[in-house]
């Protein structure tokens, strides 16, 4: 699960990293208007780069923005309310990100931290679209063509 905002080698590494350790693998892509990039452009992006590979499996969650006084704790339940209802079934999460630990207990799943270090592709989609020119080589071959001048 992720923004993918904007899809980049990073994200395709974990993405293929899991569906190499599963027989299905549903990718949640989480999409609010507050995002640079519409979700329905995203959601392409990873169904152009995924196309192929019949275990990855990308869904779209369409959520409204948190406010930003929120305790953290709620959040991961609302989260987690929102995950069941797409994917109600979920062995394992693969994750990135530290947070993943706590999301996995509210799916009740394992959850598996890959690279969180970022020693593979120390990127970012933040980084990314700071300067999409300086980091052009790291993003999706789907979503080079939204970046082109």
């Amino acid at each position: 699960m992720g923004r993918f905002d904007p899809l980049h080698k990073g994200h395709i590494d974990l993405i293929e990293y899991g569906a190499s350790k599963c027989d299905k693998l549903n990718v949640l892509l989480c999409s609010c208007d507050k995002d640079s990039i519409n979700g329905p452009i995203r959601m392409n992006w990873l169904i152009e780069t995924f196309r192929t590979n019949k275990k990855i499996n990308p869904i779209l969650l369409e959520y409204i923005f948190a406010p930003s006084n929120m305790p953290k704790e709620e959040m991961i339940k609302e989260w987690s309310i929102n995950i069941r209802k797409l994917s109600p079934t979920n062995d394992i999460l693969f994750s990135g990100e530290l947070y993943g630990n706590i999301l996995s207990i509210n799916l009740n799943c394992k959850h598996c931290l890959y690279d969180p270090l970022r020693s593979k592709y120390n990127i970012s989609g933040t980084q990314i679209r700071e300067n999409p020119q300086k980091y052009f080589n790291l993003i999706a071959d789907s979503a080079k063509p939204y970046y082109k001048l």
